[in-house]
């Protein structure tokens, strides 16, 4: 016997980067997923069993030297610190539907399921907004920076409002939502913290220029909130191509990304953005299909380094408890 959990991923719609600095933003889960599975070890250590590998814990360290495990390890911690548990003798599988830094939030699934699932083998009971701000606790200790978007939006599921008011994050009121998307998933070759961290000079070395971009940005999530809010999702493309291109001027893009944007825009596609961090990861367009022939511009384009593409629609329903087993 075990504790199963998922959290859905992460598509971010407008509000990238500028979030980090208390702008709004947002966000919305996706039918993808970050699987946890807790159950019992006979050997007194924690074993760790990923998509990239199997570790075995025998001392918790400290995120910054624990590599790949750092999320984690960021998870074991705030467990021991906030709750005095001391995890030992648990066995934890975590199983992602996308690979990591493809900008869906694999990270923000992998704290947040874990968090729950810990939470759950040790009989601790929490709201769903205390889940989300440990969860965000995790990811802030794993990165060194971080906002609240993916952790909470992962854990409440649905379209998220981030920083309306400040520090906050609310579940919009929208149901039958019908929108769907496709997404192009793309290797990246800087780290979600590297491109923050870009960001975070390029503001320091500019302050007015950067503030004013993300006044740009923030202004474009005020006009998408209006049309979201009345599940008017046809009407969101050309501010998904505004909110891109304010990202390429932050620096968090790359050629090829922004030529798949332009091409996109040329055809007619309604709308199309980076979603997330940047410099690939992934690439969301306003349309259920794509032309067949852009289809293979892009699989000719990004060759070794596209991951998939594939439709995707949203979850309303955040992180919860499966039946299955996560294997």
């Amino acid at each position: 016997m075990g504790i199963y959990v998922k959290a859905p991923l992460v598509l971010k719609l407008f509000g990238e980067h500028a979030v980090v600095y208390g702008y709004r933003a947002i966000a919305c889960a996706v039918d993808r997923y970050v699987h946890c599975r807790i159950e019992s070890h006979s050997n007194d250590e924690i074993l760790v069993d990923t998509n990239f590998g199997t570790f075995t814990l025998r001392e918790i360290p400290k995120p910054e030297s624990a590599g790949r495990l750092r999320y984690v390890v960021s998870v074991l911690k705030i467990v021991q610190e906030v709750y005095g548990v001391h995890p030992r003798r648990i066995r934890i599988v975590l199983r992602s539907d996308a690979q990591p830094s493809c900008g869906l939030g694999t990270s923000a699934g992998v704290v947040s399921s874990l968090m729950y699932g810990l939470l759950q083998y040790y009989n601790i009971s929490v709201t769903v907004h205390e889940l989300a701000e440990l969860a965000y606790r995790a990811e802030l200790m794993a990165q060194g920076r971080a906002s609240r978007m993916d952790t909470y939006t992962s854990t409440l599921g649905g379209v998220t409002l981030i920083n309306d008011p400040p520090n906050s994050v609310r579940k919009l009121d929208i149901y039958n939502i019908d929108a769907k998307f496709t997404v192009l998933l793309v290797r990246r070759r800087r780290t979600t913290r590297e491109l923050v961290n870009e960001v975070y000079e390029l503001k320091r070395k500019y302050p007015d220029i950067v503030e004013n971009i993300f006044r740009a940005i923030d202004s474009i999530v005020g006009k998408a909130l209006s049309y979201i809010i009345s599940n008017r999702f046809d009407c969101i493309g050309e501010l998904m191509y505004m909110n891109h291109f304010l990202l390429m001027i932050l620096g968090v893009t790359n050629p090829l990304l922004d030529q798949t944007i332009l091409k996109a825009r040329q055809i007619g596609i309604p709308g199309a953005k980076v979603s997330g961090a940047g410099d690939g990861g992934a690439v969301l367009f306003l349309s259920e299909q794509l032309p067949e022939d852009f289809k293979r511009w892009l699989q000719e384009s990004w060759r070794n380094d596209l991951i998939t593409l594939e439709t995707v629609t949203i979850d309303n329903h955040g992180i919860r408890r499966e039946d299955r087993a996560t294997d």
